[in-house]
């Protein structure tokens, strides 16, 4: 089975909240693509008039606020940012722990931060409806704020790489990250991750 069509599925569900099980919008192998979705948390699957896979209306809700609102974009408030717990427990997808799109470190979920590699205001309007592709987890314990200011940043291939800063307790810890691979890099984010180097990275 082609992995693009079950990430293609994944893509609709999270940009409109729904998708048709049928091999026009997932393939030839639809109905098996249509139930490992169905099997993602916050789904619902209906079949009347033809096969749906939905996301319950409270999760679909928050997504659709997340467009009209720019809350998320302010770091300053990043453990009050509305919707907060909503995006963290998507990306966890049920899940109670998770790892660091950073570091790596395997975490309980309330240590770790949901994120935009890409700031909503800057983002194109078909962006913003690649909420799983836009979003990631950072660590609470300095990642975070880490890749907020700019001091590292992922490259080519998914390596991370760091500022150059002074002598220092920082220094250190840009040192520990240096050269890690980021385990949330894919090519279909990349283009953020891109974007965040070129206009984020202070290296």
């Amino acid at each position: 089975m082609p992995l693009a069509d079950v990430q293609r599925g994944l893509d609709l569900l999270w940009s409109r909240g729904r998708v048709r099980v049928t091999p026009a919008v997932l393939g030839h192998r639809s109905s098996f693509v249509g139930t490992l979705l169905g099997m993602l948390p916050n789904v619902v699957v209906e079949r009347d008039p033809v096969v749906e896979v939905v996301l319950r209306g409270g999760v679909f809700g928050w997504m659709r606020r997340l467009r009209e609102y720019s809350a998320f974009d302010r770091a300053a408030e990043v453990g009050r940012r509305v919707g907060e717990a909503d995006l963290r427990g998507l990306l966890l997808q049920g899940a109670d722990s998770g790892r660091c799109g950073l570091c790596g470190e395997l975490l309980p979920g309330s240590m770790l931060m949901p994120a935009f590699i890409k700031p909503r205001a800057e983002c194109e309007e078909d962006e913003l409806g690649e909420l799983g592709n836009l979003s990631v987890l950072f660590c609470a314990l300095g990642c975070d704020r880490l890749f907020d200011r700019g001091l590292v940043a992922v490259g080519p291939e998914g390596t991370v790489v760091v500022a150059e800063v002074a002598e220092g307790r920082l220094q250190d810890s840009l040192h520990e990250l240096r050269g890690r691979r980021c385990v949330v890099y894919r090519p279909r984010n990349e283009k953020y991750f891109v974007w965040h180097r070129q206009n984020r990275f202070v290296g």
